[in-house]
């Protein structure tokens, strides 16, 4: 038996072809819609809780801190810090176009929101470990297919900051 086993496994292929992977939906933005028309303007907003205080980073219209539903939109800072990031050299599904590599980063604004946006003007080919810290400009723009996006840009003042 481990025989017939072991000539199977010679024979069987190694990879095979998957279907391909379109997933396409409507989504809904009506609670949020303040969010991704900031992006069209430039800013970047987060919600507050008026009753316990709580920042929301993607916003949200309810707080699962205190449970209420009053909240308030706040326009992030346009500066922050790089707590980590990565250089994608794949292209995911939608993202075909864009140039590889790219460099995707998070980073903490000053009201403590971390976002997530791409790293512009830094060559994949030569980020270190030392962009961890450095500081910031948050800005949007709308990618070539039409989708708005934040950008991080790195400050003229390239000084690491206590983390």
């Amino acid at each position: 038996m481990s025989e017939k086993k072991s000539e199977l496994a010679k024979a069987a292929p190694l990879t095979i072809s998957s279907r391909p992977l379109i997933l396409k939906h409507e989504i809904s933005v009506a609670r949020v819609k303040r969010f991704w028309d900031g992006l069209e303007e430039g800013k970047v907003y987060a919600t507050r809780c008026k009753k316990c205080g709580k920042l929301y980073y993607p916003p949200r219209n309810d707080c699962s801190q205190c449970l209420a539903s009053d909240v308030e939109w706040v326009a992030l800072s346009n500066e922050g810090i790089i707590e980590t990031f990565t250089v994608s050299h794949l292209k995911p599904q939608g993202f075909e176009h864009y140039k590889e590599p790219y460099i995707i980063a998070i980073v903490r604004t000053l009201e403590g929101a971390k976002v997530m946006g791409w790293l512009e003007g830094v060559s994949p080919e030569k980020v270190s470990i030392g962009l961890v810290g450095q500081r910031v400009r948050i800005t949007t723009t709308v990618k070539p297919d039409g989708y708005p996006a934040i950008v991080f840009k790195l400050a003229e003042e390239e000084r690491k900051v206590e983390r």
